[in-house]
């Protein structure tokens, strides 16, 4: 990103046209995530399946190579509920930015999360102001506050970075005006509180989702934990390791075991 303090442009509403026109619209969107990085200073890694819809509507879920996934994430405005199946039980939220950042250490509600993987950062579309920087580079700050870096390729300008309150955005892999790679980091008290990289692939676009897909249906068996239990839990934060979870047997070690099917896990930094 750039370093100089740039000079004012005077086309900054049209140059922001020209370099979210990829993005702007998409109204819905579906992908499969392989999603690798630190949360709190620990490994993590995992691959996860997403749609999300305008509307502030998401499904996410953790999946395994085979049996339950580590968790489903549904919400619709108002609502949101994380099941886990793997310890059957659950967290009810009005804010789905309270799981997202239990879960993934990103302060990121369903609509923030549609505008940084489609490639535009924010939701926000009216442009306060721009600059212009060296190197081909220049900056655009919207309505909310957020600051979109982007450069001219060959003509076409494109978003390739941007901030978005603590969270810093970047997208190194952009193919089709699709983001392939999106790195995101969000801030802590001391550091850095979450460092992921997310590759993108199997997207859709503006596909027609079911309201179904943002709901989820809660076993009778399932028992109710807090924000707080599910922070310590860390489904994405899970160690992977068989054998530990071996070593253990007995004391814990059936469920590190079960948990390390789940496609995601974690390691000490």
């Amino acid at each position: 990103m750039p370093t100089d303090p740039g000079t004012p442009l005077a086309d900054a509403s049209t140059l922001y046209e020209q370099a979210t026109v990829d993005c702007r619209d998409v109204r819905a969107m579906t992908a499969e995530i392989g999603l690798s990085g630190r949360i709190d200073g620990r490994r993590v890694r995992g691959r996860l399946q997403v749609g999300l819809a305008e509307g502030g509507r998401v499904r996410l879920e953790a999946v395994a190579p085979f049996g339950a996934p580590a968790f489903v994430l549904a919400a619709q405005p108002s609502q949101a509920t994380l099941l886990l199946p793997r310890d059957d039980s659950y967290v009810e939220e009005r804010s789905v930015a309270t799981l997202v950042d239990a879960l993934t250490g990103l302060p990121l509600d369903a609509d923030d999360l549609r505008a940084i993987l489609s490639g535009c950062v924010s939701q926000a579309r009216r442009v306060t102001g721009g600059r212009r920087h060296e190197e081909g580079w220049f900056s655009l700050t919207l309505e909310d506050g957020a600051v979109l870096y982007g450069r001219d390729a060959g003509g076409s300008p494109r978003v390739v970075a941007g901030r978005l309150d603590e969270v810093t955005v970047e997208y190194p892999d952009t193919t089709g005006g699709v983001p392939r790679a999106v790195r995101v980091m969000a801030d802590g008290a001391t550091g850095p509180r979450a460092e992921l990289t997310l590759g993108l692939s199997q997207v859709g676009i503006n596909e027609e989702l079911p309201d179904e897909a943002f709901r989820v249906e809660l076993p009778a068996t399932a028992t109710p934990i807090t924000v707080e239990d599910l922070r310590r839990a860390g489904p994405l934060r899970q160690r992977q390791n068989q054998e530990s979870g071996n070593r253990n047997q007995g004391s814990g070690g059936k469920n590190a075991a079960a948990r390390s099917e789940a496609g995601v896990g974690t390691e000490a930094s």
